[in-house]
């Protein structure tokens, strides 16, 4: 059976100490809001879903993932500030792994990667239940 998993990620735009300038993107920084999903199980497909940060220049952006076991998304998009995008990924192996997105805009400028948001894949078939720490 082919189980799918949502996952909720929320981008923060990170403003260290300088303004908005055009052609620079801010970094960013993944939040698994309002869950901390943190454990799964190989061969289910996992979804992901972030939202693409507020910019004051209502630029458009395009997303990358990296899966942190040796496969990336190709750009996806382009989306624009505030709108949810998503991405699905299974991974065939056991291991932690750090999931990551960049960014990149209409003048193909790239921000950095952002944070890691963690998950431990095991061997063997899920619980009933996932596993989901997080407001109840």
């Amino acid at each position: 059976m082919n189980k799918i998993i949502p996952v909720l990620l929320i981008a923060i735009l990170v403003l260290s100490g300088f303004g908005i300038v055009v052609g620079v993107i801010p970094n960013i920084l993944l939040l698994d809001y309002p869950y901390e999903t943190s454990e799964g199980n190989t061969r289910i497909k996992y979804i992901f879903y972030f939202i693409i940060p507020v910019d004051p220049n209502r630029d458009e952006y395009f997303i990358k993932w990296n899966w942190s076991d040796g496969y990336f998304t190709d750009w996806l998009g382009p989306y624009t500030y505030g709108q949810p995008t998503s991405a699905s990924h299974t991974w065939i192996y056991a291991g932690v792994y750090e999931i990551r997105v960049k960014l990149k805009n209409m003048n193909w400028t790239e921000s950095n990667w952002s944070e890691p948001h963690t998950i431990t894949i095991i061997e063997g078939e899920p619980s009933e239940k996932p596993i989901i720490n997080g407001p109840s």
